[in-house]
């Protein structure tokens, strides 16, 4: 298994959903390993969320 933390994400303030995103974004690489156009579109996703949510203002 895979463990996870969450204080940077409640640092961040990332909602329920977007924390449910997040786990879902890694499920689709743990899914597909091998697969470069996942991993770089979960890049992108996670990119823009962290956009949205500075560590610091």
């Amino acid at each position: 298994g895979i463990r996870v933390g969450t204080p940077a994400a409640t640092t961040r303030g990332f909602s329920e959903s977007e924390c449910t995103d997040l786990a879902s974004w890694m499920c689709d690489i743990c899914d597909d390993l091998d697969n470069q156009s996942v991993i770089d579109a979960v890049k992108a996703k996670v990119t823009d969320l962290c956009a949205k949510h500075p560590v610091y203002k």
